[in-house]
């Protein structure tokens, strides 16, 4: 209620508006696969598992985009079938291909290199989500540590298109020095130091890639993607009758 002018004992003109129903942000969620040689059973199991992936975002309502990182032909391709891709691996309503082979060493050049290719799907005020799976480290120049991803997101337009993100990775890691880790789809080829920091940096989930059971960390980045997806805290305020004015002090706000 907003306060007219007057003596302390004057009475409050009262005026109410109803918000618009909340809605929660959206959320773009961009997928860099390593296709190196080593890679054949974690592309299989992307390929195989994404759609899972894409359902469990879809059963919270949130409006999602998905980008793939990820050549569909030639050695360890990935083709994201029906129904979050479209026909003969390509795009869809929630889907962009982005047809580029990845190498062990380079996701964080080709999220970089890559962005005129899908920059049209993405929107500016949703969270963004990089999912990075690889058994490497991000060692190819220029964009080979956490400072230099970060900064390049940065400077990419328009500006504060990346002013939300968070960074998840399924990579090499744990107690093997080195290597990282071995499992049942194999040993790491290094230890994936860059991705560990940037996952740390931006409180990301994360997985061992050397583990052939990927569901707990799809869950993980998942559960990431809806909790971001946080209902704006902006409403407007009315403007008070013609003569009145408005009282910050004295304005209530139910919650329901």
């Amino acid at each position: 209620s907003g306060g007219s002018g007057g003596n302390a004992g004057d009475a409050c003109a009262a005026q109410h508006a109803k918000a618009d129903d909340p809605v929660a942000l959206p959320a773009d969620i961009i997928w860099v696969v390593d296709q190196s040689g080593s890679m054949n059973q974690e592309t299989a199991y992307v390929q195989a598992k994404i759609n899972d992936f894409a359902n469990l975002i879809a059963a919270s309502n949130i409006d999602y985009h998905v980008v793939m990182i990820a050549s569909p032909s030639g050695g360890n391709s990935i083709c994201v079938p029906p129904p979050l891709g479209g026909a003969n691996c390509g795009d869809a309503q929630r889907f962009r291909l982005v047809d580029q082979h990845v190498e062990s060493n380079d996701a964080l050049d080709q999220i970089i290199n890559n962005y005129a290719k899908y920059s049209d799907f993405l929107r500016p005020e949703a969270v963004k989500h990089f999912v990075v799976i690889t058994d490497d480290n991000a060692t190819d120049a220029p964009i080979n540590s956490p400072q230099a991803f970060t900064g390049a997101l940065a400077g990419l337009a328009p500006s504060g298109m990346f002013s939300q993100w968070i960074f998840h990775s399924i990579y090499a890691y744990g107690t093997i020095p080195f290597v990282g880790c071995i499992g049942p789809n194999g040993t790491g080829a290094a230890y994936g130091t860059v991705y560990e920091a940037l996952v740390a940096q931006t409180g990301g989930a994360q997985g061992v890639i050397c583990v052939d059971d990927w569901v707990p960390v799809f869950t993980a980045i998942s559960t990431a993607v809806v909790q971001g997806a946080k209902i704006s805290c902006n409403y407007p305020v009315p403007a008070p009758p013609n003569g009145q004015t408005l009282d910050p002090s004295k304005v209530n706000v139910d919650y329901l």
